[in-house]
Order: structure tokens, then C-alpha cells, then sequence
């Protein structure tokens, strides 16, 4: 199924008319301006996720599964009249990780079985993401990195360690974190582009 015309039909069933233009979704209520860019559209499978934005900060990442459930989960900030930066977002099987920047802090979400779990809250000098692992050193921190288990169970321990930044090139890890910026910025460009390819639909 084209996933742009998912999203849209969900819209249409809250009673907005969207309109699908320069690979971006826009809508207008009585209160405010949204819009989902391309890039903030996440789907594998069956699965479908995106972050729609506010013009007034009341932002929302919303997941369609394949039951017809939508979880519709506001991101955490002190400051939400600030608004909100997505970085990123993508599934890793059922798990949909999104990474988002409020007024202070950059946080590393997990959301699974209709279960939110917040893995980092803090702010980030260097990152790297694999398939299972997200790597994260923060800002005047170079003694620790955090390691971050993308599979750790949400019902038991986090999955979160602190371990010292010299263990990062071992034999075992050879790890080479990215500045946090540029690592996105390069995300933009080569992760969801599937307009380009003529690729716009998922499994419904």
C-alpha cells in the first residue's frame, strides 16, 4: 500500500483535508499548521511511523500498525513552546527508535508493543548508530561513552551502560563515533529517499 495515501487517509479520519506536496504532508486546523516531511516518515514491513510537526510546538510521533491501532505519543520536554528537531527515526524490526532535540536536551526513544521507553537524555557530542547499538559520547565528556542496547527488553534493566571512551577502538568494539551534526545531516540524505527510486509503499 502507498504509505503516502495511509497517512492521508488517517488524516481524513480526524478531519483534515492534507494536501501531498514537495515530499511533505500539510494540514491546517482551527488552531495551528502541521506538516510530516518525507524524511520523518519511517516503515518496514507492515509497520509505519512518523513525526508530525506543529507550527506551536504540540508535536507527535504517531505508529499505524497493521490492526488498524494508532499510537499517537507527544515527545518529552520542559520547553515544548520551543519546538521540537527530529533527527531520526526508523524501525529495527518491531522496535521504532526515534532520536529528537527539545530546548536543552537530545533524547533516544525506543517504542515497542505500544510501550514508550526513554534510552538517553542528555546531550550528545558524538554518535554512532548500528544495527543493535547506539553508540553516544556527550558533550565535555571525555573519559565515558553511553552503550546503548537497541534489543534490550523494555520490561527489565535499560540497556544503558556507561563505559570508559578508551574502550571504543578494542579488538571487540572498533567503533568510530561521527560527529552528532554531521551524522544526521548525511542521514537526511541517504536514509527514507525512496521518492527518488520510486519507492513508496509498504505492506499493509
Amino acid at each position: 500500500m502507498n504509505f503516502w495515501n495511509d497517512i492521508e487517509d488517517c488524516l481524513n479520519n480526524e478531519g483534515f483535508e492534507p494536501l501531498i506536496e514537495n515530499e511533505s504532508i500539510h494540514w491546517q486546523s482551527e488552531r495551528a499548521s502541521f506538516n510530516i516531511k518525507y524524511k520523518d516518515i519511517a516503515f518496514e514491513g507492515n509497520r509505519l511511523a512518523w513525526y508530525q510537526d506543529e507550527e506551536y510546538g504540540r508535536c507527535s510521533i504517531k505508529i499505524k500498525y497493521a490492526n488498524g491501532i494508532i499510537l499517537n505519543w507527544q515527545p518529552k520536554s520542559n520547553h515544548s513552546d520551543f519546538g521540537f528537531r527530529l533527527h531520526y527515526i526508523k524501525w529495527f524490526g518491531y522496535k521504532l527508535i526515534a532520536i529528537y532535540t527539545e530546548k536543552h536536551r537530545t533524547y533516544i526513544v525506543k517504542i515497542e508493543n505500544l510501550t514508550v521507553t526513554i534510552l538517553y537524555g542528555g546531550n550528545i557530542d558524538k554518535i554512532k548508530i548500528t544495527n543493535d547499538r547506539i553508540f553516544v559520547k556527550e558533550f565535555q565528556n571525555n573519559d565515558f561513552f553511553q552503550f546503548i542496547y537497541i534489543n534490550s527488553d523494555p520490561f527489565s534493566e535499560s540497556g544503558v551502560y556507561c563505559i570508559p571512551l578508551v574502550n571504543l577502538k578494542s579488538k571487540v568494539l572498533q567503533i568510530e563515533l561521527e560527529s552528532f551534526n554531521n551524522y544526521f545531516l548525511i542521514m537526511d540524505k541517504e536514509y527514507n529517499k525512496v521518492t527518488t527510486q520510486g519507492k513508496n509503499s509498504y505492506s499493509s
